[in-house]
């Protein structure tokens, strides 16, 4: 059996392979992006624009978090707090109620003049400020539907007559004739005072209200305002003067809202505000009467209107039902409405929470780069030093590379014949020079990196300079140098470590010292001090450059070396915490450590 391939098949599979190429060469491409963005330099600027990002993102979220349950606290308290006050209501109406019928009166109008007068020191008719809610205001209805109290503007001077009735500890409150409303007009700015110094004033410090005597008209059921005070910390700051002309065949009272005692007579004024936003909320709460009443049925109902994500106007409707001996049970309708604005009422907080924020991420978004950043740079700074030094040992590499290289050439062509022991000897050296110089890389890398000076001992420096002077001697008298040491001294550290600096500092002193020249070294515990002779044109400047790797002085090169040396010396005294000086001064060249 032949299987025939079809041309579109043939097609098909061409277009699918140029499409794999095509996502491979897009991938590559990304990750080409990815690498060189890893891999370039950045700047301090983007570390940290990065970690801020990073910071607003982690803080950011946990603050909108932590701020959203703060919102909804305090919604849920002014909740609870409105739902408090409308329980009140409800409890003070079915009271009242009760007590009124049991001093004779029947339902009808009498009766509902003396409850809404009584109710308007239960419902809300001033601006507030607990939780976020800027105002609260209410209605009471009738069963009939007739408003008998509402929060609009009234100023009333009440009397509660204690009388006993029954057993002589039963007391109840006689409301008969026991409110007169106000027969003055009285400025808003006296009701803003009353507002702040007699219902919100912080009494502990001394900021109160002091009403003078109060004069009252029985015949019209009226009372007049003499003298009122406002104090703050006990002492008077403002006094308004409201004394009648004519107060002849009126009562004179005092005020005695602060004695809250069950016997006798108590005085005292209730006076709501003229607020614009009080009458908005109880034009609201009168169209939410407005569309519940006809439902006879609903017991309660609650309205919300929103006026932005912090804030809302709410309304609750209910019916109170009053049950009674008569079985009767008259009902009321109370519709209780407030204004919540969670930033009106917690601008403070709101702007504390927002600069500390703010400064939060800042810091600690600097702080990260900080710290991100001096790594970086660390890094950068290796990745520099490294490829100096690769670089360094690359260039002294290539001199004895092209000596091998012509020597091994002339071998293979035969070219000088004669000379073969020559080329040998001398490639034997340059490969010997070349593999001095990759231990000692090596040894100096090793110790750049493993940053451990492993087990530490009391070390004797005279006893190590001996052994090594012995090691070079026939070296030193080869050109010509005498070496002198003076004192003794210990040092601790790592024996090996230290026998390599020693090493170090003697060979480089005799191999880059003056010929006839004398070499000095002078010990002491902790010090170790060695000089030679000198007559170059380094100065105590330029000789500490000496200190980087593979930094040769340029007279140096004739006699060899790679200039690892020092640097050898210099990474093993900062391994053991010490310091190194190097001076040239009065043709000397003096290296000292102290450790």
């Amino acid at each position: 059996m032949k299987f025939t391939i079809l041309p579109d098949f043939e097609a098909n599979k061409k277009r699918r392979a140029v499409r794999r190429q095509k996502r491979a060469e897009r991938r590559d491409a990304r990750q080409s992006r990815k690498n060189h963005w890893y891999l370039k330099r950045k700047k301090f600027w983007q570390v940290w624009l990065e970690r801020f990002v990073l910071v607003f993102l982690i803080l950011g979220m946990g603050g909108a978090w932590y701020f959203r349950t703060v919102v909804q606290d305090t919604e849920d308290n002014a909740e609870f707090e409105m739902d408090q006050s409308q329980e009140i209501i409800q409890t003070y109406i079915e009271r009242w109620y009760d007590e009124l019928t049991a001093m004779g009166m029947r339902p009808g109008k009498e009766l509902d003049d003396q409850m809404g007068a009584y109710m308007y020191r239960m419902i809300p008719s001033r601006l507030m400020g607990a939780y976020g809610v800027s105002a609260a205001a209410a209605a009471i209805y009738n069963e009939n539907g007739e408003l008998i109290i509402d929060s609009n503007p009234r100023f009333y001077l009440y009397c509660d007559r204690y009388e006993p009735v029954g057993d002589e500890k039963d007391h109840t409150i006689n409301l008969y004739q026991s409110y007169y409303t106000c027969a003055q007009e009285l400025s808003d700015e006296f009701l803003q005072d009353y507002n702040d110094y007699f219902i919100y004033g912080d009494i502990e410090n001394g900021e109160r209200m002091e009403f003078g005597d109060l004069y009252v008209d029985e015949e019209k059921q009226q009372f007049y305002f003499s003298t009122v005070s406002c104090l703050e910390h006990g002492k008077v700051v403002k006094t308004y003067d409201f004394k009648p002309e004519h107060v002849e065949g009126m009562e004179t009272v005092q005020e005695t809202y602060d004695s809250w005692t069950r016997e006798g007579t108590r005085w005292y004024p209730v006076l709501g505000m003229r607020s614009a936003e009080i009458t908005e909320l109880l034009q609201f709460a009168y169209d939410v009467y407005d569309d519940y009443k006809d439902d006879k049925q609903l017991k309660g109902a609650g309205v919300t209107a929103e006026r932005g994500y912090f804030a809302k106007t709410y309304a609750q409707y209910n019916v109170i039902e009053v049950s009674n001996l008569n079985n009767s049970n008259p009902e009321y309708t109370v519709v209780f409405a407030y204004n919540y604005d969670f930033l009106q009422a917690n601008r403070g907080f709101v702007q504390k929470f927002v600069i500390c924020l703010i400064l939060a991420i800042l810091l600690i978004s600097f702080l990260w780069a900080r710290f991100t950043y001096v790594r970086l740079k660390a890094r950068y700074e290796l990745e520099d030093y490294q490829r100096s030094l690769t670089n360094a040992m690359a260039h002294d590499l290539k001199s004895p590379l092209m000596i091998l290289s012509g020597m091994a050439e002339n071998l293979k062509e035969n070219v000088h014949t004669e000379k073969r022991e020559y080329y040998a000897e001398e490639m034997l050296k340059n490969i010997a020079d070349m593999n001095r110089m990759i231990e000692q890389s090596l040894g100096f890398s090793k110790l750049s990196q493993t940053g451990r000076v492993g087990r530490k001992t009391e070390v004797d420096m005279r006893a190590q300079t001996d052994a090594l002077i012995g090691k070079y001697k026939e070296l030193a008298e080869a050109q010509g140098q005498h070496i002198s040491v003076t004192g003794e001294g210990q040092m601790r550290g790592n024996e090996a470590m230290l026998r390599q600096m020693v090493d170090n500092l003697l060979q480089n002193a005799i191999l880059h010292g003056e010929e006839d020249g004398q070499i000095e070294i002078n010990i002491g515990n902790g010090i170790y001090q060695i000089r030679n002779t000198y007559t170059g044109t380094l100065t105590t400047e330029a000789a500490r450059k000496l200190l980087t790797p593979y930094v040769k002085e340029e007279n140096r090169k004739r006699t060899g070396g790679h200039g690892l040396g020092l640097s050898i010396v210099h990474e093993i005294v900062k391994l053991h915490g010490g310091k190194l000086h190097l001076k040239v001064e009065e043709e000397m060249f003096c290296v000292e450590i102290k450790i």
